[in-house]
C-alpha cells in the first residue's frame, strides 16, 4: 500500500522521476489496473468527504449512496476506456510530428494523466468541506433553483473562486504532465510533444465539429423539406 501511495505522490509532485520509474512497464494491464484502483480509491475518499453535503441535499441518504457508488464504478469504467480514446487522438498528433515510438508509449502518459484529475478531485473535496464550514452552501435554495442566477447565488462566492482556481491549476498541471510524458516516452522535444498533445487534437476537434455541423445542417434542410411537403 505504501508503494502504491508513493507512486501516486511521485506522479503528482515529481513527474520526471515518475516517468523514469515506470519505464519498465511494457504491457497495458499494470497501467490500467493501477489507474483503475487509484481512481476508485480517490473517488471513494472524495465522496466520503462530500457525504455530509450530499445528505443536506433534497435526495438525502438514498441519493448520497447512489451518487457514491456511481462515482466509484464510473471511475473504474473510465479507467479502462478513456485512456485508449485519449491516447488514440494524441497518437495522431505524435505521428504528425514524426514520432516513431509505439502507441503504448503514448498510452502510458495519457492513462496516468487521469490521476492528476483524481488528485485535484480529492484536494477540491477537502477544501470545499473546510470552506463550507465558514461559507455554507444554501442547499435548500440550490435544490429549488430553476434559473442559472439562482444557482449562482445559492453558492457563496468563495466556493466559485476556489473551484475556478483549482480548475485552471488542474488544466496547467495535467497539460504539463501529458506534454512531459509524451516527450519522455516518445523521445520528442518539448515543442513537438506540445504540438502532438494540444495542436493536432485541437485541429482534429475543429474539423470533426465542422463536419458534424455540416451534417446537422443538411439533416435540418431535409427534415424541413419533408415536413414542408407533408404540410403543403
Amino acid at each position: 500500500m505504501v508503494n502504491y501511495l508513493k507512486k501516486f505522490t511521485t506522479l503528482f509532485f515529481r513527474p520526471s522521476a515518475f516517468f523514469t520509474s515506470v519505464t519498465e512497464e511494457k504491457t497495458y494491464w499494470p497501467v490500467l489496473l493501477y489507474v483503475a484502483a487509484a481512481l476508485a480509491i480517490t473517488n471513494l475518499v472524495s465522496t466520503a468527504l462530500g457525504f455530509p453535503a450530499l445528505l443536506r441535499s433534497s435526495g438525502g441518504v438514498i441519493a448520497a449512496i447512489a451518487f457514491s457508488f456511481a462515482g466509484i464504478f464510473g471511475g473504474i469504467v473510465l479507467a479502462f476506456v478513456l485512456p485508449f480514446i485519449a491516447a488514440a487522438i494524441v497518437h495522431l498528433g505524435v505521428l504528425a510530428v514524426r514520432g516513431r515510438q509505439s502507441f503504448f508509449n503514448t498510452f502510458k502518459p495519457m492513462a496516468y494523466s487521469l490521476l492528476i484529475a483524481a488528485g485535484y478531485n480529492v484536494v477540491s473535496a477537502v477544501l470545499s468541506l473546510l470552506l463550507d464550514l465558514v461559507f455554507p452552501i444554501n442547499y435548500a435554495a440550490l435544490d429549488e433553483a430553476d434559473t442559472l442566477i439562482k444557482v449562482v447565488t445559492a453558492v457563496p462566492l468563495p466556493h466559485w473562486i476556489l473551484g475556478t482556481l483549482l480548475f485552471f491549476a488542474y488544466l496547467i498541471h495535467s497539460l504539463y504532465f501529458q506534454v512531459a510524458g509524451v516527450s519522455f516516452f516518445q523521445k520528442l522535444s518539448a515543442l513537438r510533444a506540445f504540438v502532438a498533445v494540444v495542436a493536432v487534437p485541437l485541429v482534429l476537434a475543429m474539423i470533426l465539429s465542422a463536419v458534424a455541423f455540416f451534417f446537422i445542417l443538411i439533416a435540418a434542410v431535409i427534415i424541413g423539406a419533408v415536413v414542408g411537403g407533408i404540410t403543403g
